[in-house]
This record gives structure tokens, C-alpha cells and sequence, in this order.
């Protein structure tokens, strides 16, 4: 399996999978033209793409979803709370809506999706898995761990795990209370 962070943090988020001819970004936190960039940067094409897969509807990790989907007319995999959370267009965009606590394939990848506490609607974490068994595991902006994502996680032969949380600088930004307590909080 080949994979790559394309970004973290709040200017965007997208991580790339590939395995067996199937490639897949979760989250697209960049246009098509920086995610391309991205993407030839480790020798790969946006092109080939199959599908998105989305943990939630953060600006950071949606931004570039609907216009790449559109653009390759691949399908968007979100969960419902997710959809009906972002701005995404259902009319113009594939979409593929999963639940949370599920196992669904895309090519020749298991994606095997997990709820997880954070300020979203319907927040997911995921373990990508292939065909050859092994198991990555992509969790974003968890405020908490919890025993039901701790065990999704567990047994993965890789983990990548996205948070800029800094409480000092947290406290000393210029944040209204109202939302330093609420990133301070368990989600």
C-alpha cells in the first residue's frame, strides 16, 4: 500500500491511499489545482483517483471534495450527518452515503469506518485495509479517545493521527472565550 499526507492542519487536510490500481484521498482539503500539485509531488496523478472519502464537514477537510468529484466524476463517501452538515451540492456530486461502524470497499480497498467525539455533526475515523491485509488507520481533530475508537485503531501496521492543539497557545490567542472553551472541550 502507498501512502501520503498531501497536508494537515488548518490550511487543509487530504491524505492519499493506494493499493492494487485503486487510489483514494481522505479528505480534500484543497482544490483540485493544489491537490494535483500535491499529488505530482509524489509521483501521482489526481486522474487516477477513485473516490473521496470524508471524516467530517470541516472547511479544512471538505474544501476541495465537491469541485474534485465534479471534475473526475468520482463519488464523495460521507456519512449522512456529514452531507446534510456541508454545502455540498447532491444534485451535481456523486455521492455514497455510509454509516458510521461499517466496513465499505472501494476498489480494492476495505475502508472500515469508526464514529469519534469532535465538534461535527457525524465525525469519522477510518482504517483503510488491503487486499494484502495491511491496515492503515487515519484519525483527524479527535478532542477524545475513547475505548470504540482505541479498538478500531488498535492492530493497525501504520496510524496517522491529525491534531494542531496547543493549549497555551489556545489560551493566549485571540479566540473568544465561547470557542476556546469549545475547542478545549472533549470534541
Amino acid at each position: 500500500m502507498i501512502v501520503a499526507p498531501l497536508g494537515s492542519g488548518s490550511a487543509g487536510n487530504a491524505y492519499y491511499f493506494e493499493s492494487d490500481g485503486t487510489s483514494i484521498l481522505v479528505d480534500a482539503g484543497f482544490g483540485p489545482r493544489e491537490t494535483a500539485k500535491r499529488l505530482e509531488q509524489i509521483g501521482r496523478e489526481l486522474a487516477h483517483l477513485r473516490a473521496i472519502v470524508v471524516t467530517h464537514e470541516h472547511y479544512d477537510h471538505i474544501r476541495g471534495a465537491e469541485s474534485i468529484a465534479r471534475k473526475l466524476s468520482i463519488p464523495i463517501y460521507l456519512t449522512r450527518g456529514t452531507l446534510d452538515a456541508s454545502a455540498i451540492d447532491r444534485l451535481e456530486t456523486p455521492i455514497v452515503v455510509f454509516q458510521n461502524n461499517s466496513t465499505f470497499a472501494i476498489g480494492e480497498l476495505n475502508v472500515h469506518a469508526c464514529r469519534t467525539l469532535h465538534d461535527a455533526e457525524d465525525p469519522s475515523c477510518f482504517v483503510i485495509e488491503a487486499r494484502d491485509g495491511t491496515r492503515v488507520g487515519i484519525a483527524s481533530d479527535l478532542g477524545y479517545v475513547d475505548d470504540q475508537v482505541l479498538g478500531h485503531l488498535s492492530g493497525c501496521d501504520g496510524l496517522f493521527f491529525e491534531s494542531n492543539h496547543d493549549l497555551d497557545m489556545l489560551r493566549m490567542g485571540t479566540y473568544p472565550w465561547s470557542l476556546k472553551r469549545r475547542i478545549m472541550s472533549r470534541f
